[in-house]
């Protein structure tokens, strides 16, 4: 019963991460299908103009 407290925050706080994790996710999903709209119109992304190979582009 005495680790209920630390298990609790334990898992609240894995609770949080995997929502960070989600929502970063999302953002480079959104990031990979602007890199890939801006390839198809002949443009760099805003994040590698000077990159050669744009690192957005690789999966995880």
């Amino acid at each position: 019963l005495e680790q209920i407290p630390a298990l609790t925050r334990e898992v609240d706080r894995l609770r949080t991460t995997e929502e960070q994790l989600s929502l970063h996710k999302r953002q480079l999903d959104e990031l990979r299908d602007e890199y890939g709209d801006l390839q198809n119109q002949g443009t760099n992304c805003r994040f590698c103009a000077e990159i050669p190979l744009c690192l957005i582009n690789t999966s995880l």
